[in-house]
């Protein structure tokens, strides 16, 4: 094989890996999203919080937007501790009438399902 064949070849070979990586990647947020719906129902998320809409407590859709990563993974792991020193969590029970949420014992893995799933809604509200 000469070298302006093997390019070729080498260069097909490229295309076809890149244009798989975001089928693969949409394959484990798919089931990332899966995965999250089943702990919002599990968990009992869907009493309180609806996505796009408002409930006991606060609409999910949009929440990314909202808030950083970093205070949605502490709310979740920490709630009881932000509501004692985080003036947004504070806000949000005087908000929501002292309603607090219970402790959810999520790792993050559980964390980034849940937000894939309400992404997943979210898209579907568009």
């Amino acid at each position: 094989m000469n070298v302006k064949t093997m390019l070729v070849v080498l260069g097909a070979l490229g295309f076809v890996a890149v244009s798989a990586a975001p089928a693969a990647a949409q394959g484990a947020t798919d089931a990332q999203a899966t995965r999250g719906k089943m702990l919002y129902f599990n968990r009992g998320c869907r009493s309180c919080h609806g996505i796009g809409k408002k409930m006991a407590g606060p609409d999910l859709a949009g929440l990314e937007a909202r808030r950083s990563k970093d205070w949605i993974v502490r709310w979740l792991k920490e709630t009881d501790v932000m509501i004692a020193s985080d003036s947004t969590a504070m806000g949000m029970v005087s908000e929501w009438r002292g309603i607090r949420m219970p402790k959810q014992h999520l790792t993050d893995q559980d964390i980034d399902a849940i937000l894939a799933y309400l992404r997943s809604e979210e898209a579907k509200l568009k």
